[in-house]
Formats: C-alpha cells, structure tokens, sequence
C-alpha cells in the first residue's frame, strides 16, 4: 500500500494505492493551521474506513506546493503513519528532463502531471491543471519540460468578482445557454467560464505553434466544469496528479 498526498493551495488530495490501483481518492481544504498530530488522525481514519492499519503502508509519497506545510507533513508521516516521507522534487528520477531557467522553481504538482502524462503518452504535450491556478505546461518529443503559463484559476477570478463587487450574485461554474447572458448569472457564467475557456484554447494553440501536432491533457479539480467548454482539450484524468506521485514513488524506490 502507498499512501500518496497531492497538496495544493486550496486542497489536499488523498489517495491510497494498492499496487498500480487507485483507492478512495479523498479532498479535502488545504488547512495551513492544522496541526500535524490533526492531519495525522484524519489519516488514520481514512485508513481504518477503507479497511487497512498503518502497519500496511508500504511508504507516504507527497507533492506539495506549501512550503509552510513541509515540516507538518514530514513529522506526520514518522509519528503517525510509521514512515519516512517521500517528497517530490526536480533532484527525484523523472521521466522528463526539466528544460527551464530555474528548475527548482518548477513546482511538484507540475512535475508529477507532466512526468505521467509523458510516461502514459510520450510528447509532445500540453498539460492543464486547473485548481486554485491554472498552470499549462510545454513538453516536446523528447521529454523535456519546456515551461508553462501560471494564471489564475476559475475560482480565484470568482473570488476577486466577489470582493471587487460584492453585489454581484453567487453563481455555479456551469456553461451558460447562450455566449452571452440575458440575465447577470448567465453573463457571469459567460464572462467567467466561456472567458477562461477561451484563454486555454488560446494559449494551448499558440504552444501546439511551436510544439507541434501535440497531445493536450487537463487534470484537476475544476476540468470537468471547463472541459466541455474547451476545443483543444483530449483527455480529461482527473487523479493525473495522484498517479505522477505513485510513478514517481515506483521509479525511485
């Protein structure tokens, strides 16, 4: 058993992995305040619902883009869960070779989605996350990580609307009927969804310019709200992020 953690700004995604097998992924809010005794017994719990024991798991792996969260998570996973952790990071075995000025500065969620995305469907490749940001990432045929674009995501442009105009009324991410609203929900939606849509698909093309004939994968949380609005889009995995971590555990075992 691996217990593999995708921590991210808003959410922490849980999942428990019986060999290549993904069991009872879980969200749950990023909780900067959370103590890591906290997160260890909601761990712990999760693990006795789906029937294991600590004594099970094999090791914890991690993606974790809050830094703050580092030295809660490491300390969880030695008193509580019996293991050392496993952090990803550009320094691990990877699939792909990180091409970009900085490559420390490539954040781990991006690392793990583009290394399975290319271990799963060779390049070159355009990768969408959308979760708090929404991050598109360049891979050629080679395997290099070329860069990305970091923009906000659909719920953070909701959030900013709200505190810049807060009365505006609260509205579901779903498509509207028409590309423009008759109504200030509809237009909302218009503005927002169809809006950020259109940004993918504008800058997935400009990348498939330089890349190529490529292959366009999104993953997180809010792609199944955006995907049916996108034209560029091939395949939705919605746990890619998860499953980076587990390939990237396995590679460096």
């Amino acid at each position: 058993m691996l217990l593999a953690l995708d921590v991210g700004n808003t959410n922490l995604v849980i999942g428990l992995f019986e060999g290549a097998e993904l069991k009872a992924p879980l969200r749950m809010h990023t909780d900067r305040h959370r103590t890591a005794d906290e997160y260890g017994v909601m761990l712990k719990v999760l693990l006795h619902e789906e029937g294991y024991r600590v004594a099970d798991l094999e090791g914890v792996a991690i993606s974790n883009v809050v830094p703050v969260l580092g030295h809660h998570l490491a300390s969880l996973c030695r008193r509580h869960l019996k293991c050392d952790p496993f952090f990803v990071d550009v320094e691990k075995k990877l699939a792909i070779t990180v091409k970009t000025d900085n490559p420390h500065q490539v954040g781990a969620d991006l690392l793990v989605a583009a290394d399975e995305a290319y271990s799963r469907f060779g390049g070159p490749l355009v990768v969408i996350d959308m979760g708090t940001a929404t991050t598109i990432s360049a891979i050629n045929e080679r395997g290099e990580f070329l860069g990305a674009t970091i923009g906000p995501g659909l719920s953070v442009s909701l959030d900013a609307f709200y505190a810049r105009a807060p009365h505006l009324p609260r509205i579901s991410l779903e498509p509207p009927p028409l590309p423009w609203g008759t109504n200030t929900e509809h237009a909302m939606q218009a503005g927002i969804l169809m809006g950020h849509a259109m940004m993918v698909d504008g800058l997935v093309g400009r990348m498939k310019q330089q890349l190529g004939k490529a292959r366009v994968v999104a993953t997180g949380g809010l792609a199944s709200s955006l995907v049916r609005q996108c034209k560029e889009i091939d395949e939705v995995e919605p746990w890619l992020v998860l499953q980076g971590v587990r390939r990237v555990w396995e590679r460096n075992r």
